[in-house]
């Protein structure tokens, strides 16, 4: 029926619509193909939360790894950023929505849990305890050097202090997955 409808309608005249390369309204569009790759210049979260949290989560699952630390050691984490990062909500979330646009709740099912993905997003683990407790334990503050590199970069700084009163320090973190700051490592 297709390939029928398209003979009538040639037979009268129809050419069809004009190509985008024909009448692009940014010419940059058409004439970059094969030269500019812009998936290149995309980035990818590992983390199911805002592009803005991504630091800080990853910064908080470094000194966990490196520290051996466990959430129960935790007594307070500072996050030093920028001001759109710090302006997210601390809120316990009442849904993924508000747990992925958060601060605080990625950070700390980060450290709870050691990763922030779909399981930590959705109920039951969107209402845990201890998940809320560690988020309530989440202190911000804009940090100067960091608001002046973004948006071109997304950084952050964790400092952890324990019960104990040792203090560990992430220094500055950006946004895993771009590629600057690939999420995986090839072997070369």
């Amino acid at each position: 029926m297709t390939g029928l409808a398209s003979v009538f309608m040639a037979q009268r005249g129809f050419t069809g619509v004009e190509p985008l390369f024909s009448e692009t309204p940014e010419k940059d569009w058409v004439t970059g193909l094969g030269r500019q790759f812009e998936i290149l210049n995309l980035y990818f979260k590992p983390y199911a939360a805002c592009r803005w949290a991504q630091p800080a989560v990853a910064g908080c699952l470094r000194l966990v790894k490196e520290n051996r630390l466990k959430p129960s050691d935790l007594a307070r984490i500072k996050v030093r950023t920028f001001a759109a990062a710090a302006a997210l909500t601390r809120k316990p979330p009442q849904n993924t929505e508000e747990a992925q646009y958060n601060l605080a709740f990625p950070v700390a099912a980060a450290l709870q849990d050691g990763a922030v993905g779909p399981a930590q997003v959705l109920p039951p683990r969107l209402f845990d305890a201890d998940i809320l407790d560690l988020a309530g334990r989440l202190e911000v503050e804009v940090a100067a050097e960091f608001e002046d590199r973004f948006p071109a970069k997304a950084i952050a700084a964790v400092e952890i202090t324990t019960h104990a009163g040792k203090r560990f320090d992430s220094g500055a973190v950006e946004a895993p997955g771009s590629r600057r700051t690939p999420c995986l490592r090839t072997r070369s």
